[in-house]
């Protein structure tokens, strides 16, 4: 018997504990377990929604066990997440099947001593009608964190530089799958005729009209395995880093340089805005990701994109002047919680030195 979606949603999320990529663990496993595409999309969601909500979910853990999380081996709790997460979240899932399926995921992976401690966690909470308590809302940080799922110390150091009211509207952003932004590859197709494509397949397709090259999509599972992004019609990007390219403002036969590009989304952007012409240095310091954004240009058809190894941290004389220049130098990444959840995890002092780098 294959391994489940909620199997391959477990062991992802066991192996967060040692990677911190959460794409890239997760997209490995659906692979490793060939779940077909509903599978996949279930794994997915189970996934990214404990990831997002894990303060919250152990929150509850704690309240129904003894001994809080210390002694909760590592299978169990993340079956009791796991669980939890389809009580409270996914109302396409009945209660006695989020229950039984994560007892029965306990036992199917060596724990099953435990079976009946976790039964007794998701049942309790299920009677007591699935409340969770939270601290007053004069205690700002601390409401906010339980609240939002947002670790104390990350909460505290946004209310301190953005206040109350912009910290809630902000941690409200982080949660739930954030929309889909596509780049549109004008060297070879256009809006319009991607958007036909897309709708064709059953997707909601919506134009951007801040960015006429950007479209919204939604209903198009792993759309980065469709045939048009095969053949280069597109690029996946967030919307503000399209807007990072129009701000820029790249001419045709510029020569522009970016100095932190991979994996290369607003590289592709730029050299698409050229219109193919002039040249777009990408540089990074890592020899790999200079071949992830060759790749990528291949793929697009962009012969105007020349990828190079360099340190931007060292001055290179050998770089070309150029009339723009793009740095996009390494941050925190708390701006793409939605997307990645397991960066609010990182302690502020793991990101502190960034600002030298930076």
């Amino acid at each position: 018997m294959g391994q489940t979606a909620r199997e391959v949603a477990l062991l992802s999320l066991l192996k967060m504990q040692s990677q911190g990529f959460s794409n890239l663990v997760i997209d490995a496993k659906i692979k490793a377990a060939n779940l077909n595409e509903r599978d996949a999309a279930f794994a997915t969601a189970l996934f990214y929604g404990v990831l997002e909500r894990m303060p919250t979910l152990d929150r509850i853990v704690r309240k129904y066990s003894k001994n809080g999380l210390r002694r909760v081996d590592d299978v169990v709790l993340n079956a009791l997440r796991l669980g939890l997460y389809q009580l409270l979240y996914m109302d396409s899932v009945e209660d006695y099947a989020a229950i039984n399926e994560s007892v029965e995921l306990i036992k199917r992976l060596g724990k099953g001593k435990a079976s009946g401690y976790a039964n007794a966690v998701l049942r309790a909470f299920l009677r007591d009608g699935k409340q969770i308590s939270y601290p007053p809302k004069s205690d700002v940080v601390a409401y906010l964190s339980a609240m939002y799922a947002c670790p104390r110390d990350l909460t505290a150091y946004f209310v301190s530089a953005y206040g109350q009211e912009n910290t809630e509207t902000m941690l409200q952003s982080f949660l739930g799958r954030p929309p889909l932004y596509i780049r549109v590859n004008t060297t070879k197709t256009t809006p319009q005729e991607l958007a036909g494509l897309f709708t064709q397949q059953g997707a909601v397709v919506s134009a951007v009209p801040i960015e006429p090259n950007c479209l919204q999509v939604e209903g198009m599972q792993a759309i980065e395995k469709s045939e048009w992004f095969q053949k280069g019609y597109f690029h996946v990007q967030d919307l503000s880093s399209q807007l990072c390219v129009q701000a820029l403002d790249p001419k045709e036969c510029q020569t522009v340089l970016d100095m932190c590009a991979a994996p290369g989304g607003k590289t592709f952007t730029i050299a698409q805005q050229m219109r193919n012409t002039g040249t777009v240095y990408a540089f990074d310091l890592h020899d790999k990701r200079v071949r992830l954004i060759q790749g990528g240009a291949r793929r697009l058809g962009l012969t105007n994109v020349k990828a190079c190894q360099n340190d931007a941290g060292v001055f290179n004389p050998s770089i070309p002047k150029a009339q723009r220049v793009l740095c996009d130098a390494p941050c925190s990444g708390y701006g793409v919680i939605s997307k990645k959840p397991e960066i609010k995890y990182k302690t502020l002092q793991s990101v502190a030195p960034l600002c030298q780098i930076q």
